[in-house]
């Protein structure tokens, strides 16, 4: 039989449906600006990232805008230089002979192409880059994306072009016809205050460092990390290296536990409590309380209002990303990646003594929120290095604790019990409170 072959070609359609389909507009716009980071840190040398160490950021800005008809990012974060544009930037993954920079937040090489189909049908790329060679001039161009017409065409390839160069060395990207959902979005106001929520805590390390991001023309600030610290309240503050991943951790008292012990009580607006998870600099995991961070792990200690006040933050850097607990989306951690199964134990040791304190404060309430004001804040990433969290030390005697009881009975029995105790016009927690002072003086004897 002659052998023959099956064409086994992806469509351009079904590849542009799976690479987009997952990921929210916000993680296309984080996406971007990535790519704007790895450039600016590019210029700086790659220097490694640090929980202690600051780096200078502050020559470099992105811009957003967006509106109903159209999305652009600017930055000057020193562009694409043309031999990257022709063989690295517009590929659909990275091929392996493409070495990411140090200590880049870039894994799959597929981020910019994705964001950009995500968002819509007219795409138009420019870059403006310095040539390496002192006094040669700049290489600007532009690429252009019809999606339609490249999706009805057998060429993979996009058509660059040479271009006026960018006021700043960098790069610029327009996307018109935007998707009908993309649309409404942008021109919902949710969406904008949302956003920069988001920029403003997952860049929170790059703004600190001086980077300008700008939304709609307005500033972005970033989200601050602050911890108590007294002489009886000190946070944890340590590193070790994993199979040539450093892995930093900062944690502790964010603010003094909640009082309520009741798990239907969200308590605060905002609830920042929880792990906070970076990886070379990057927000990938926001005030996380789920097994996933080692609440509930194993079945123990699940979150709980009471736990409310304890922030941990943990620092993955290497300089290969690929090394990092990373999903393709870089908006959540990789559970069964080996670094971050190790990290993890130290991760729910910490968040054990944070939960044995607030079951010790709450039996000498008094005295621990007496010590606790005498606290003060300071900046999270400037505490001093220390090997083990240290929470009050209670003395008090243990209060008396206590606990509601509940239970249903027919009204009819209540009623019958309320007549029996001589009271008919009992509420209902009366005659179960009376019942069960009943029960306890019969049964155990003495007072309540």
């Amino acid at each position: 039989m002659e052998v023959k072959k099956v064409n086994a070609d992806p469509t351009k359609a079904f590849f542009v449906h799976t690479i987009t389909r997952d990921i929210k507009l916000e993680d296309c716009i984080l996406d971007l600006i990535d790519n704007s980071l790895d450039g600016a840190r590019d210029l700086l040398g790659s220097p490694e990232p640090s929980l202690e160490r600051a780096i200078n950021f502050s020559k470099y800005e992105v811009a957003i805008e967006f509106s109903e008809e159209q999305f652009l990012i600017r930055d000057n974060c020193g562009g694409i230089s043309l031999d990257d544009a022709i063989n690295y930037a517009f590929t659909f993954g990275r091929r392996e002979a493409d070495d990411p920079d140090a200590y880049s937040i870039g894994v799959y090489g597929i981020g910019m192409k994705r964001s950009v189909f995500k968002l819509g049908d007219d795409i138009v790329i420019r870059s403006t880059r310095p040539q390496p060679k002192k006094g040669a001039g700049e290489e600007p161009f532009k690429v252009t994306i019809d999606v339609p017409g490249w999706l009805r065409s057998n060429v993979w390839d996009f058509d660059l072009d040479s271009a006026e160069p960018l006021s700043a060395p960098g790069v610029e990207i327009v996307v018109k016809s935007l998707r009908e959902n993309i649309s409404a979005e942008f021109s919902n106001p949710a969406f904008e205050n949302r956003l920069r929520r988001i920029l403003s805590r997952d860049y929170s390390r790059f703004i600190e460092y001086g980077l300008t991001i700008r939304v709609n023309g307005k500033k972005v600030k970033a989200f601050e990390f602050n911890l108590l610290i007294s002489d009886a309240i000190k946070p944890f503050h340590g590193e070790f290296t994993l199979k040539g991943v450093r892995v930093q951790i900062i944690a502790g008292m964010a603010a003094r536990p909640s009082d309520t012990q009741d798990p239907d009580d969200e308590g605060e607006k905002e609830d920042r409590s929880g792990w906070y998870v970076l990886c070379n600099d990057r927000m990938v995991l926001a005030a996380d309380k789920s097994e996933l961070t080692g609440w509930g792990y194993e079945q123990k200690n699940r979150w709980h209002p009471q736990y409310r006040g304890f922030i941990g933050i943990i620092l993955f850097s290497a300089q290969r990303a690929d090394q990092l607990p990373l999903t393709t989306t870089k908006r959540n951690i990789d559970r069964d990646h080996e670094i971050y199964k190790l990290a993890l134990a130290r991760m729910i040791e910490l968040t054990r003594d944070w939960i044995d304190y607030t079951n010790r404060r709450k039996s000498a309430l008094d005295e621990a929120k007496s010590i606790e004001r005498t606290a003060v804040y300071v900046p999270a990433f400037t505490t001093p290095t220390n090997k083990q969290q240290v929470y009050p030390r209670l003395t008090s005697a243990p209060r008396a604790q206590d606990v509601t009881i509940q239970y249903s009975k027919p009204l009819r029995v209540v009623r019958e019990l309320a007549q029996r105790f001589g009271e008919p016009g009992m509420s209902a927690r009366e005659v179960g409170s009376k019942s069960f002072d009943y029960a306890h003086r019969e049964l155990v004897g003495g007072g309540d």
